[in-house]
């Protein structure tokens, strides 16, 4: 056991540290935000962020899960690639489109210079990830790391001048603008060594029929993912104000960046997966290491969120979230069930079982909205911790179900064969 921590460990270090330096950055920046702009102003921008997100990943339909799936898998990647890439910028033409709609008939009452800024910030991201994710599936996460380093040392810098002589929230922004537009360039350029051959290009309608087809119980689960995911912040703004919002985004922040060390068992565990796909043996094997790893470092996670990270929040961030320091001890109990049903999810689309989290992440978004619907007009913000707590446990206990199914499934065809 101790050789395959060791081995996960040292393949999965540079997601690890891309994931760090990707929420350590983020962090600041917000910390930065959160001390140089009004709780309203804050508020606002992560009203908009949420928005953005949904509905980026609503039009994304799990291309960079399946990129590093598929690059992990083959080695003949320009046929795969260029069709994911065509997929990628038609879906994200109506992204701008639908994502405009929805602000002007939700929330245009903010400044809309703020929303158009954001809109673009969050493509961005969303193509560099797709990017991002066709190296983790070629075991190039040092690659990625380094250009991250390059991209966030540029939002770091131009947020800290800006926080010296302006604190001008759009000047701020800029910062992730720069930032997004450079890591997407470079990584781009890279793909050179793969010698991908745009020849090959296929732009004709087999690409919906084939390629969108076989995404589309995955990009489902990723859009119903991130709508629980963010639903809750919008939620709590139509029933409460952007002041709770502020406070629980920061708690929520907090908490999701406290579970970094998942992304040294996920991202490399995926890619062993689905490499292992068709032995059912190795696969279970796999597994049961893999779940023991998690639950050791959901403990740990646990105790950290619970006795040492509510005590630094009023010191770090200031008094105004003072209530933020509140909720994270409560949602420090997800932890282990955020871990094992990422773990479950990542070990049913190695197995191509996409419907199976299609389904547990469409329940999870059912139950989530319909508890925070309940809970946050009784409880407030609280509501929106417990509902996150119950959505977590019960998509895991979903997917567990299928997990189980399947090793029964195969076990059964083993014996009859």
């Amino acid at each position: 056991m101790f050789e395959f921590l060791k081995s996960l460990l040292k393949s999965g270090k540079y997601f690890l540290f891309t994931d760090v330096l990707d929420r350590t950055v983020s962090f600041i920046v917000f910390l930065i935000f959160a001390k140089s702009i009004t709780t309203a102003l804050y508020g606002q921008v992560v009203t908009l962020f949420a928005l953005t997100s949904i509905f980026s990943v609503l039009f994304d339909f799990g291309l960079p899960i399946f990129i590093q799936k598929e690059s992990a898998k083959h080695n003949e990647l320009s046929k795969i690639y260029s069709e994911i890439i065509l997929l990628k910028i038609i879906f994200s033409a109506i992204y701008l489109f639908v994502c405009s709609f929805a602000f002007y008939l939700f929330i245009s009452s903010i400044d809309i210079k703020l929303f158009l800024i954001i809109l673009v910030i969050t493509l961005l991201v969303s193509f560099g990830n797709t990017f991002k994710f066709f190296f983790y599936g070629r075991d190039n996460s040092r690659l990625v790391f380094k250009v991250s380093i390059t991209s966030k040392l540029l939002l770091l810098v131009i947020v800290y001048i800006v926080f010296l002589y302006s604190r001008d929230v759009y000047l701020f922004l800029c910062g992730y603008l720069f930032s997004n537009i450079f890591l997407f360039s470079f990584l781009l350029i890279k793909l050179k060594i793969y010698k991908i051959n745009y020849k090959k290009f296929d732009a004709g309608y087999r690409v919906f029929k084939d390629t969108f087809l076989l995404i589309l119980p995955l990009g489902l689960a990723t859009i119903f993912n991130i709508l629980y995911d963010r639903i809750d912040i919008l939620l709590l703004k139509y029933f409460l104000d952007f002041n709770k919002v502020a406070q629980y985004n920061v708690a929520y922040t907090i908490f999701k960046l406290s579970i970094i060390p998942f992304s040294t068992i996920i991202y490399p565990a995926f890619n062993r997966l689905s490499r292992e796909s068709t032995n059912v043996k190795v696969l279970f094997l796999l597994l049961k290491k893999l779940v023991f790893t998690i639950i050791i470092f959901s403990l740990i996670l646990v105790v950290m969120n619970y006795s040492i990270i509510p005590k630094l929040i009023p010191r770090i961030i200031g008094p105004n979230y003072f209530e933020a320091s509140l909720l994270v001890p409560i949602l420090s109990i997800a932890v282990i069930f955020i871990g094992l049903n990422n773990l479950t999810g990542v070990f049913l689309n190695s197995v191509n079982k996409f419907k199976a989290v299609m389904l547990a992440t469409l329940a999870g978004l059912i139950i989530n909205i319909l508890l925070n619907i309940i809970l946050i007009p009784k409880i407030n913000s609280m509501g929106a911790v417990y509902s996150t707590i119950l959505t977590e446990f019960s998509i895991l206990i979903i997917e567990a179900v299928f997990v189980f199914k399947f090793f029964h499934e195969n076990k059964i065809a083993a014996v009859k064969g």
